[in-house]
């Protein structure tokens, strides 16, 4: 029997923390720009959806540990966090009946919470089953991963923090879509990065199949696409027109990327690449939150 203390420690190396806050940022961007001002009863259903949210991510990120470990049993070896790593504090049957415990919670909140966030949530479900689940496994098929749980994952998930508050428009899904191509242009990245394992588990990611030099050069071009996206919803009004600047400020950088980048061939180290990224990220998504709130 495990002690309370080594499975308190299961927090440390089986829950994915730091990838969760990331996915966290896709509903609190949706959030705020459907914010309808200060005042206790928002802030108090939005605390609730986040804490629901993190209910989700953590089901999503063990689900996937627990299909990547059935497909690898290498698997939780080769990673430092993941959720079957010592099978002796958490079994197999403890991490999927934990996760499928946190999806219930989270569901069930969700549906009293808002019925469109609900529903949004039953999709965002059923994409991770045909993403991860080792009888389908979606995440094997190049192309069409990209398109399920990276594009249409982020977009709905930025437009459940939407439809918390407000009605969704056509509008809502014009921005969705910017954060969509974010996650697709960096999820490029990391499987790069998870070639070699990928490789061994038999997973026919994007870079396997097409190269990872072409992958990597997608990528550039998606986060400029992505950059020029945002400016042009700045110019129509879709977006505060406050926000162009930040358009431009992502194109000039990304064009500086890619021309800084243009000779990066297979081999080369990518963890640099992956932190940049990241950063610039960050760094946007609190700026445009600060930005947002402040006008509310």
């Amino acid at each position: 029997m495990a002690s309370l203390a080594s499975r308190l420690a299961f927090l440390r190396w089986g829950v994915r923390g730091f990838d969760i806050l990331v996915l966290l940022a896709y509903p609190t961007l949706g959030a705020a720009f459907a914010w309808p001002g200060w005042g206790t009863e928002a802030a108090v259903r939005f605390v609730l959806f986040s804490v629901l949210n993190i209910c989700l991510l953590t089901f999503i990120y063990l689900f996937n540990d627990w299909s990547d470990a059935r497909l690898n049993p290498e698997e939780p070896r080769q990673r430092k966090v993941q959720a079957l790593k010592h099978p002796e504090v958490m079994s197999e049957r403890q991490v999927l009946g934990l996760a499928i415990a946190l999806l219930g919670v989270a569901l069930l909140g969700f549906f009293f919470l808002s019925r469109p966030v609900f529903v949004i949530g039953v999709a965002l479900t059923f994409i991770t089953l045909i993403y991860s689940h080792p009888r389908i496994y979606c995440k094997g098929v190049p192309v069409l991963s990209t398109l399920t749980h990276h594009l249409a994952f982020a977009s709905l998930y930025f437009l459940a923090g939407w439809a918390l508050f407000q009605p969704l428009s056509w509008p809502a899904v014009e921005i969705s879509l910017y954060w969509g191509l974010v996650l697709s242009a960096g999820h490029f990245s990391n499987e790069i990065e998870d070639f070699q394992n990928d490789v061994q588990a038999r997973i026919r990611t994007n870079a396997i199949a097409f190269g990872r030099r072409p992958v990597f050069r997608l990528g550039l071009a998606l986060f400029l696409l992505a950059s020029l996206y945002f400016l042009g919803l700045a110019w129509a009004g879709i977006l505060p027109r406050s926000f162009a600047w930040i358009g431009v400020g992502l194109i000039g950088l990304w064009a500086i990327q890619t021309f800084r980048y243009r000779h990066w061939k297979e081999g080369d180290p990518i963890r640099p690449f992956r932190s940049f990224y990241r950063a610039v990220y960050a760094l946007t998504s609190f700026l445009i939150l600060f930005l947002l709130w402040w006008q509310k």
